[in-house]
């Protein structure tokens, strides 16, 4: 859920991985900064056990935004993992933070009004980062804190699956 302004939108992204098929891998990227999906590759490899050094990257927004907001992060960061691990995230799932490179995931500004736009927009679970301020309480939208990115890949029912090299 990103902020423009006084609105909030939530976005759809998409990341597929595929093995390389050349000596250097692809990195495709639309509707983010490229510089900020590389970091946040390495940070997942990292902090997440989640490798993509020999596999293409493809990353899209769907409807062609254009997203700069780092409370983007934590969102793309599961897509990426998720699509790595060719396993889904839960249908109503909705993903805040920006992830530093340490890993953990950091407050975002106007959380309050991205949670409330998920709530109305049918989302069931937030994993959020822990508020510099009280926790928001919004009915039917269960909150989990999720201090670091691999909390937050762990709570989102990811599981690394190590691939057999050779």
């Amino acid at each position: 859920c990103a902020v423009d302004g006084n609105r909030a939108l939530l976005c759809e992204i998409q990341a597929l991985i595929t093995p390389a098929g050349y000596g250097i891998p692809a990195r495709r990227i639309v509707g983010f900064d490229p510089n900020r999906v590389h970091l946040l590759i390495a940070i997942l490899a990292r902090r997440a056990s989640c490798r993509l050094g020999d596999q293409d990257v493809f990353v899209n927004t769907v409807g062609g935004l254009k997203l700069t907001d780092p409370g983007m992060d934590l969102a793309l960061c599961l897509a990426l993992a998720s699509a790595t691990w060719d396993q889904a995230l839960p249908k109503r799932l909705v993903a805040l933070g920006e992830v530093s490179l340490s890993g953990d995931i950091r407050p975002i500004p106007r959380l309050d009004l991205r949670l409330k736009e998920a709530k109305r927009l049918g989302y069931t679970q937030a994993l959020i980062p822990k508020p510099s301020t009280t926790l928001p309480k919004i009915t039917g939208l269960e909150i989990i804190v999720v201090p670091t990115l691999a909390d937050a890949v762990k709570h989102a029912g990811l599981r690394p699956i190590h691939r057999a090299t050779g």
